[in-house]
């Protein structure tokens, strides 16, 4: 190879390598956008709005904890979806061991547990008279599960039923 078709193959190597950094320079920040675009997009969900939400710790394992109001009838199927686009987000978290979402009745009886979120609001009565479905995504020590858990009336008065979210 001569001088010249070497320094030609030098400064197309460059080109393609700025053009490279530019595109990369564009992309990220709009796909990062896009994220958080969707992530927002699920705060109001067909009938659930979320409520609130927060990172709870039992010990050295962290669990996301969000809390949706249901403003309507309880609509299984937008759950599931719900649930689906939530799995697709926290799917390869490596922060969380687990993620939950507890369906309240309304906003005026959103109530964070005295348990750790793995013990379903225990026996704190009351409070599960206002839930109508749990939703649990991962847990500890790698058992990998997706399913809402689900009642006629309320987590207290009736038994629970379970719907897998694949």
């Amino acid at each position: 190879m001569t001088e010249e078709e070497l320094a030609k193959r030098k400064k197309i190597n460059r080109i393609i390598l700025i053009v490279g950094i530019i595109a990369i320079a564009i992309i990220i920040p709009i796909a990062g956008n896009a994220g958080k675009k969707s992530v927002t997009d699920l705060n109001n969900f067909g009938v659930y709005s979320l409520y609130a939400s927060e990172n709870e710790m039992n010990g050295s394992i962290t669990y996301r904890v969000e809390y949706y109001v249901c403003n309507g009838n309880f609509d299984l199927n937008t759950l599931a979806e719900l649930c689906k686009q939530k799995k697709k987000i926290y799917r390869y978290s490596s922060t969380f061991a687990g993620y939950y979402i507890v369906v309240f009745n309304n906003s005026a009886n959103v109530y964070k547990s005295n348990y750790p979120i793995t013990a379903m609001y225990g026996d704190e009565i009351d409070n599960l008279r206002n839930i109508l479905a749990f939703y649990t995504f991962g847990g500890p020590r790698g058992i990998s599960f997706s399913r809402i858990q689900y009642y006629e009336k309320n987590a207290a008065d009736s038994l629970a039923m379970t719907f897998d979210v694949n």
